[in-house]
């Protein structure tokens, strides 16, 4: 018995190991278990190779490798011994390659059994060979209540049943990358043209003959990620160079002069990707078996309510599986709809959504969750070579389609996006995946993004990188302001434009090298990430400008990316939904949100995680994809990357070649630093600055004066000043006008005001603002410049101000401030 139990922990540690291969370790400590488990697999070798009994100095793995080849001699025999040598260092090689699969192992683990059985039936049929104590002790123990013929035929049969995992695990690697067109379905056996009379023919039969049916193979119906192949080199689109230009200097005492600040490099793709999550890429396999069984399960089901059919193909996905049902003749659609609760009933399934009928097909689509669903991560989407031959720098991974094959979008094409979905249906995700597409593929010279979080979290990790135009915005004012901004930089871009006769920004950067001291034009991304606090909060003043950007915005390279998880008729107004035709809808409470968001229902049976039903550009069927997951931990990776190699290059420019610098850029990133060189509109950030200079100065080695006037330096220019914006008056304030022609700086309205005020006999920037539609800060103005001009007088409490001239006075006074 004491040979049984070792032979059973033998197994054991067999199986830890392959557990061990499932989990998720670091990369190192998983290379490093596996070259340790083929050293020692080599050693236990040649110590098997050398054994002589009592030649313990002859032997090359010395006393301890004698001793262990002697054990398993005596226990297992030669032949197991070395299959198992053999296979532990074939097991090394494989993982440290790391193409170690459930199959592979399924490979070494019947190899082995095979070596064990044939060994037991050898050792039943003749004691002449020696198979090692355990083996002899278990098979003369079963032979004893067997007998020999019965144990020998048992074993050699379990040994040609080994033989089933090895060549069932056999499998050629393929090196086919498919492309995103969509995949051959899996079609269920077909049979003649649907008429009603054989269709009940071909029920009774079926139900009589209780025959399953089994899908043909299909080669080209792989999935992508498990034909996916080596990743070529990236193409060579090499970032558009914006050349050098100054940084402007703000008012501050402590502040130096300020250098020439030349682009800096960015982090290509390549160096980007090891940054995220590894994780095995799962393949999309369907269970055959089980897809039958559904579908006959809905047939069966449809029957039972007199709607007569057939499933003729389905489409597996990592997350649902899409039946294509065929209905008889005479069957109304509207009764098909009607029956998906009942399906789910009888499937024991989460909601099921019907499609009915399906686009361009004359066929119904019944979409299945999966019993098992799997995570489709970005890193497997960004490592395809679809992904690297994508043109626009505003591409990026939109998820994957109900077939299992990666879906990309361009922001360029839609040209605004509209996210709604309930708390925790993968919104806030879905805006990540957005962003670190399109920083895996552009710099800041050719995107630059606003970002607006009122929920001062979500967008937080972005902090810093050199694509922001300013810091992320978290104040709602600041939120209204800055927009208009925006509603100004396109009108100055569209005048920009007709000058120069072009029409969009893709004919004005092409075309730039024939215009002397024109440079490319960055695209400029606007993200709001709840959209909805915004409206009910500061509802006019940003639904106006947001309406400008969306009309109008597109061709000069502006585009908007609005969320909100609360896809109300008072926030998704009319308006917002006729400009932004494109939308992603995700898990929604209820039929009424799906409607406000799509115009129909089918988002409030989504699985929620990432599920969601996409509306691409043209055309207004929804699509279902399953977004990818990129976690808070790669997002602030990548951030920090892209935002450590633009440390770099300006603090090399500050320093010059200071050894230390690496650790302050270390200690910037990692200790809580970097927030205070990029906003100084937060409590404790002033404290937290000048604890960073005293550290800086001592880390550097340097006086702390120096150090604090190069890192005011830094902190004044710290995001990369837009060029065409750097002369833009009408950015200061945003309300503000051209004035000229109207004497001594007064306001263009001023004498429409001044009218009103006196043919009313009511004088209060109240009255000014409903009355002329304009602004509470700028109707005040006014009044205090028709004081100034004594059409008014001084603010008596909370009265109405007095009007001290009458109608014809009035123009006499207009004359003389135009003149």
């Amino acid at each position: 018995m004491a040979q049984l139990a070792i032979f059973l922990i033998l197994l054991g540690l067999l199986f830890a190991v392959y557990y061990l291969t499932m989990v998720r370790l670091k990369t190192a400590l998983r290379i490093f278990g596996y070259v340790v488990i083929g050293i020692l697999s080599i050693a236990v070798f040649l110590s098997l190779l050398t054994f002589k009994e009592g030649a313990v100095l002859s032997n090359l793995g010395g006393i301890v490798g004698y001793k262990i080849a002697h054990q398993m001699i005596t226990h297992f025999g030669y032949m197991i011994s070395y299959t198992i040598a053999t296979l532990f260092f074939f097991f090394s090689l494989v993982g440290i390659a790391g193409v170690l699969k459930p199959r592979l192992f399924g490979i070494l683990l019947g190899i082995l059994l095979l070596s064990i059985f044939f060994a037991m039936g050898m050792s039943v049929i003749s004691g002449q060979f020696r198979h090692g104590d355990a083996i002899v002790a278990i098979a003369d123990f079963i032979s004893k209540y067997l007998g020999k013929p019965v144990s020998a035929i048992l074993f050699f049969t379990l040994a040609i049943i080994a033989i089933y995992p090895i060549f069932k695990g056999f499998k050629l690697p393929s090196v086919k990358i498919p492309s995103i067109s969509l995949p051959k379905p899996r079609k269920r056996p077909q049979k003649a043209p649907l008429q009603s009379d054989q269709l009940e023919e071909e029920i009774e039969v079926a139900e009589t003959e209780q025959k399953e049916e089994h899908h043909p193979k299909i080669d080209e119906k792989k999935s992508v990620f498990e034909e996916l192949s080596s990743i070529a080199e990236e193409s060579s689109d090499e970032p558009l160079e914006s050349g050098i230009h100054e940084v402007r200097e703000e008012s501050s005492p402590d502040v130096v002069d300020s250098p020439r600040v030349e682009s800096p490099p960015m982090p290509k793709t390549e160096a980007l990707i090891p940054l995220l999550r590894h994780e095995p890429i799962a393949t999309t396999e369907a269970n055959e078996e089980e897809c039958e069984r559904n579908a006959r399960l809905i047939e069966e089901k449809l029957r039972e309510f007199n709607v007569k059919g057939r499933v003729v193909n389905y489409y597996p996905g990592p997350v649902v599986t899409r039946y294509e049902f065929e209905p008889a003749p005479g069957v109304k659609l509207s009764k098909i709809v009607g029956l998906s609760d009942d399906l789910a009933l009888r499937m024991k399934s989460n909601k099921i959504r019907i499609i009915a009928p399906l686009p361009d097909k004359g066929l119904i689509g019944i979409e299945v969750p999966n019993k098992k669903r799997r995570i489709v991560y970005f890193k497997e989407l960004v490592e395809q070579e679809d992904f690297k031959k994508l043109k626009s720098k505003l591409s990026f991974a939109l998820g994957v389609d109900t077939a299992g094959f990666p879906r990309y979008a361009d922001l360029a094409k839609m040209p605004h996006l509209l996210i709604a979905g309930a708390t925790g249906s993968g919104k806030s995700v879905c805006i990540n995946t957005i962003i670190t597409s399109i920083l895996f593929r552009a710099s800041y010279q050719e995107v630059r993004f606003l970002m607006i979080d009122p929920k001062r979290i979500e967008l937080s990790f972005y902090e810093g990188i050199p694509h922001l135009i300013m810091p992320v915005i978290k104040e709602r004012k600041e939120a209204a302001k800055n927009l208009k901004k925006m509603v100004a930089l396109m009108d100055l871009r569209y005048k920009h434009f007709a000058r120069d006769g072009v029409r969009d920004i893709e004919s004005h950067n092409k075309t730039v090298k024939d215009r002397p001291g024109d440079e490319p034009l960055p695209y400029v991304v606007i993200i709001i990430d709840e959209f909805a606090d915004l409206i009910l909060t500061i509802g006019k003043e940003i639904e106006e400008p947001l309406a400008k950007l969306a009309q109008m915005a597109r061709a000069v390279g502006i585009h908007l990316v609005v969320a909100t998880q609360r896809p109300s008729v008072d926030v998704i107004t009319g308006m917002i939904k006729a400009n932004f035709p494109v939308r992603i809808a995700f898990k929604v409470p209820s039929r009424v949100d799906s409607k406000t968001i799509l115009d129909e229902m089918g988002a409030e049976k989504l699985l929620g995680m990432g599920d969601m039903l996409f509306i691409p550009p043209g055309t207004s069927e929804p699509v279902r994809l399953h977004g990818p997951y990129i976690s808070e931990e790669e997002t602030k990776r990548i951030s920090s990357e892209i935002t450590k190699e633009y440390l770099n290059y300006r603090f090399k420019e500050l320093f010059g070649d200071n050894p230390h610098v690496p650790e302050l850029i270390d200690m910037i990133l990692h200790k809580g630093f970097l927030i205070s060189l990029t906003r100084s509109d937060e409590p404790g950030l002033k404290e937290r600055f000048e604890i960073l200079i005293s550290r800086g100065a001592r880390v550097l080695h340097l006086p702390e004066e120096e150090v604090r006037q190069k890192l005011n330096l830094l902190k004044s220019t710290y995001y990369p000043e837009m060029k065409e914006l750097e002369d833009f008056d009408l950015l200061i304030d945003e309300e503000a006008t051209e004035i000229s022609g109207f004497g001594e700086g007064y306001d263009p309205l001023i004498f429409d005001a001044a009218r009103l005020v006196v043919q009313r006999k009511n004088a209060s920037a109240t009255f000014l603002q409903r009355r002329l539609k304009i602004g509470f800060a700028r109707a005040a103005r006014i009044i205090d410049q028709l004081e100034e001009a004594g059409i008014v007088g001084p603010p008596e409490g909370s009265k109405p101000r007095q009007v001290l001239v009458g109608p014809d006075e009035l123009e006499e006074r207009i004359k003389k401030m135009m003149e």
